[in-house]
């Protein structure tokens, strides 16, 4: 149950259940029901040997408190972290090997490896508010040898899950790589793009979107309210002239997805907005999966369907 000014929420939530050898991956979204605060915190309770935590936002007392513990349990935890968007207490700091980032760029990855080889990405911060009030979607991997090349910080990783292919691109590093791969298969595309974004304000995916849907393609957008009549004001009105569906979030809460699904066949996911900065200065990460199997077709089509009747419709 959450309070949410003098308005009480009452959020009624699904189990929780980590990747493993025998589900190597799953989706989890607070718009199908999951506590992602509970699973990042469960995620976190399973460390036996290292946490490795690349966040923008870290504020949440219990998981300041949980990592210290972890680290006097003798849990190696490094911590990446954005310096302007978070405070780390003196304790924690001496106890962990913390990396601020102190660029005029951003550190807005949201990576969590568990033991090298349990992941969580996408883009819910460490925040009480990210996890249990905004609007997210993270997948969860079980895969070391992701898990180990992500530690590495390696511009590219590719990674196969029975007859599934990945891929995850550390931004900006592989900027170009990832942006091309990403407007390649909005070019593909053949039948229907669904969309949901926070920010959307690059040009070349604004011209991506608008050139599949000249060639006939369903294009549906949904957008955040608050960035729809600010940074993505314009991009909207592009869209609209060139015949896309497009529809903004309804309600306080952030809308902060940040993926597409091409065809009901893949799915491009992360941390990364689509503007200009997310794939050139930040430090951001953007995952490709495909082909979606058909439990995971499901569950996008159930989030899309929820998505949907909570948004306003602009055309």
């Amino acid at each position: 149950m959450l309070i949410c000014g003098s308005v009480w929420v009452i959020r009624i939530t699904r189990s929780i259940t980590l990747p493993s050898e025998e589900h190597p991956l799953c989706f989890y979204s607070d718009q199908t029901r999951d506590d992602l605060r509970r699973l990042f915190l469960q995620a976190l309770k399973s460390a036996r040997e290292s946490i490795d935590l690349s966040i923008y936002a870290l504020t949440d007392a219990d998981f300041l408190s949980l990592l210290q513990k972890k680290r006097q349990e003798g849990v190696l935890v490094t911590i990446h972290y954005d310096a302007k968007a978070t405070s780390l207490p003196p304790a924690l700091q001496q106890e962990c090997i913390t990396l601020p980032h102190r660029k005029k760029s951003l550190m807005h990855r949201k990576l969590l490896i568990i033991d090298h080889k349990l992941i969580l990405l996408g883009s819910a911060n460490l925040t009480t508010a990210s996890l249990t009030m905004h609007d997210n979607l993270v997948v969860g991997i079980y895969h070391q040898e992701l898990g180990r090349q992500l530690e590495a910080r390696l511009p590219l990783s590719h990674f196969t899950l029975s007859d599934q292919a990945g891929k995850v691109w550390l931004l900006p590093e592989s900027r170009s790589n990832a942006l091309e791969s990403l407007l390649e298969e909005l070019q593909k595309a053949k039948k229907k793009i669904c969309l949901a974004q926070f920010t959307l304000t690059h040009p070349a995916l604004v011209e991506g979107l608008l050139s599949a849907r000249s060639r006939g393609v369903i294009v549906l957008c949904v957008l955040d309210h608050y960035t729809a009549e600010g940074a993505s004001r314009h991009a909207l009105e592009s869209l609209k002239e060139g015949g896309v569906s497009l529809f903004v979030s309804k309600g306080q809460q952030l809308f902060h997805h940040k993926w597409v699904c091409i065809d009901d066949k893949i799915l491009f996911t992360g941390s990364a907005n689509w503007t200009k900065a997310a794939f050139s200065k930040n430090s951001d990460l953007l995952l490709a999966l495909h082909p979606l199997n058909k439990e995971q077709r499901k569950y996008m089509r159930k989030i899309w369907k929820t998505i949907k009747s909570d948004s306003e419709r602009k055309i």
